[in-house]
């Protein structure tokens, strides 16, 4: 049995450290997932995803530099990605869409994949779709986590939010956590409050919305309770794949046995540290990690 599988195109990004300055990486959110997973202690990870030849090798590298993971790599045109800027205070703007990979379909995911214990849907741009989510629901008892990536490419090929979650509202079936973030959701379903946006997630998609709130951690509910978990608080030099970090390191700590509560502390702890770094490549001191997550959760409000 697999421990993790992880499904999302890979992503090559434009990106600008400094003006003149352009290097295309390894970006995306599958890469801070598994690189998440693997620094958490994961072993026995799994990916699918769609990538073109050209960056291929390079990734299948990646994952092999992981250790005890795999890559089923599907063919496609184009290798998805973006162009991004880092700026001064670490948060990242993508500017204009480089490359869309194909769709993933119900049969581009072998049937052992489908006995992991969790599976994280991690999407780089919509390429996982209602009909591909109700077919893995009733197909898996793995617990399902996903982080909808709520963006589309407009008319001039820059990222715009989507109005709605394309890929769930035609599904009849309840995934078990989802994460948005805050700014998302306020777009989608036309709410300021969290607390009224994680209701209304949680009556049409999940069983637990996960919302992340930026520097102000995150808000998670699952129906019954709130929980308001602080973020811990950093300088950040780069905040992309912050939010596929969290949502990994957070199915992590499921696996490894802690509540939701706990393991949302955890994946705030390897949020932070990731957010100190630049790239997929960041490193987490189990230690180190270990003392954020027991100061963020001793600041945890439940109501």
């Amino acid at each position: 049995m697999y421990e993790v599988l992880v499904i999302g195109n890979p992503s090559f990004c434009e990106v600008s450290f400094s003006p003149g300055s352009q290097s295309r990486l390894n970006y995306g959110p599958s890469a801070f997932s598994l690189r998440t997973l693997q620094q958490l202690g994961g072993t026995r990870l799994a990916s699918v995803g769609a990538i073109a030849d050209d960056c291929k090798s390079e990734y299948a590298s990646f994952v092999d530099d992981l250790g005890d993971a795999e890559f089923l790599a599907l063919g496609s045109d184009t290798t998805g990605g973006f162009e991004l800027e880092l700026m001064p205070n670490g948060d990242v703007s993508a500017s204009r869409c480089i490359g869309v990979a194909k769709n993933i379909g119900v049969r581009d995911v072998p049937e052992e994949y489908l006995a992991s214990e969790a599976i994280i849907l991690s999407p780089a741009l919509q390429e996982i779709d209602s009909e591909f989510i109700q077919w893995l629901c009733d197909s898996s008892d793995a617990r399902i986590l996903m982080d909808p990536q709520l963006y589309g490419v407009g008319r001039s090929q820059k990222p715009e939010p989507l109005p709605t979650i394309d890929s769930l509202d035609k599904t009849q079936c309840y995934l078990d956590f989802i994460q948005v973030n805050v700014d998302e959701a306020r777009h989608f379903l036309g709410e300021d409050d969290p607390y009224v946006q994680v209701e209304l997630v949680v009556e049409a998609f999940a069983e637990t919305c996960i919302l992340t709130l930026g520097p102000h951690g995150a808000l998670i509910f699952d129906g019954h309770r709130f929980h308001r978990v602080p973020a811990y608080e950093v300088m950040a030099v780069d905040t992309y794949g912050a939010g596929s970090v969290h949502l990994a390191a957070f199915a992590a700590g499921l696996i490894q046995g802690r509540s939701a509560v706990e393991s949302a502390a955890v994946a705030s702890a390897a949020a932070s540290i990731s957010v100190e770094q630049s790239g997929p490549m960041f490193r987490i001191e189990t230690h180190e990690m270990k003392r954020r997550a027991d100061e963020v959760l001793d600041g945890v409000v439940t109501s």
